[in-house]
């Protein structure tokens, strides 16, 4: 089944899109289309996925758009907050994989929140700097295009890279290794690139520069 990743779409397509479900017209993809076209797909006993696939596309379709579609009020798709932050200082809009704008999938999420439970420690810990995740989740197709490590920790959700406001990534390492050592901080991999730093749970006090 080809499925293509909504930053595909064309805004031609979005708006059409919006036109089928009511939305207010934009043209611009958002999670308040993407949880439209989910809630679409279960009251028609869908498959869910990440994507447009070719079952959504032909059930979009055949919505005969008319005067009256275009003219009903727009009814606001709410965004459950859990669908938009990870934890309290850190969005799942933040870990997409970056080349390809795909989402999270379901079965990493696990991952990704246990691994944002820890960069807030490291928050806390800087006086609330602000974190910028450089990459997170990363989809197969644009892990290889990093040339990345095939087992990749990014791969599952247990790794990012980032960088810290205001400090460089040799004083973040020095910090969380501080707190590894105090038992504040899952001891795990801990990276010093020169410009971000790289922190996974999926290993164990391993070290690299």
């Amino acid at each position: 089944m080809t499925i293509r990743p909504y930053t595909d779409l064309y805004r031609s397509e979005v708006l059409a899109i919006e036109q089928r479900l009511g939305l207010e017209a934009c043209g611009e993809w958002s999670d308040v289309h993407e949880e439209a076209i989910n809630a679409f797909r279960r009251r028609h006993q869908m498959e869910l996925c990440y994507g447009m696939d070719l079952a959504t596309e032909q059930a979009l379709e055949s919505i005969v758009v008319t005067a009256e579609t275009l003219m009903r009020p727009v009814t606001p798709v709410q965004v459950a907050e859990d669908d938009v932050f990870i934890t309290p200082n850190f969005r799942w809009c933040e870990f997409e994989s970056t080349g390809d704008g795909v989402a999270v999938p379901k079965i990493y999420r696990a991952n990704v929140r246990a691994l944002c439970q820890q960069l807030e420690i490291v928050r806390r810990i800087l006086g609330n700097r602000r974190i910028k995740i450089v990459s997170g989740w990363r989809s197969v197709w644009w892990n290889q295009r990093l040339g990345g490590y095939e087992f990749s920790a990014h791969k599952e959700g247990l790794a990012a890279d980032f960088t810290v406001e205001g400090l460089q990534p040799s004083s973040v390492r020095r910090l969380m290794e501080s707190l590894m050592e105090r038992g504040e901080l899952y001891d795990g991999g801990l990276g010093r690139m020169s410009q971000f730093t790289h922190y996974d749970i999926a290993q164990q006090h391993e070290r690299w520069n």
